[in-house]
């Protein structure tokens, strides 16, 4: 077994919706915290006290968009975003190049 496999098999998956808004971190006392995304605060993320309290916190969440689902805002784009079909089109057109895709 390779060193790939071993790590990916010791790495817990994280199944809750609730940690695509939050990053995971440790604390100064090395205790694992959950840091949200929207309004920075800091929680606390033991295996022992489950999810339940990060998801009450991005239910109330002041920063977080109101009627968008937990876990659905993947990308931050920022306000000045401006969506360009062409680089969209290049940067297809690259990926089909780099994994064999082109006909």
């Amino acid at each position: 077994m390779d060193i790939v496999s071993t790590t990916l098999i010791n790495i817990k998956e994280r199944r809750s919706k609730v940690w695509r808004d939050l990053e995971q971190g440790k604390n100064a006392q090395g205790e694992k915290t959950a840091t949200c995304k929207h309004c920075k605060v800091v929680m606390t993320a033991n295996p022992n006290s489950g999810t339940s309290h990060l998801k009450r916190h991005l239910d109330r969440c002041p920063q977080r968009l109101s009627g968008v689902e937990i876990g659905e805002l993947g990308i931050d784009v920022g306000e000045d975003f401006v969506f360009n079909m062409n680089e969209l089109r290049k940067d297809f057109r690259n990926c089909c190049f780099k994994f064999g895709l082109a006909r």
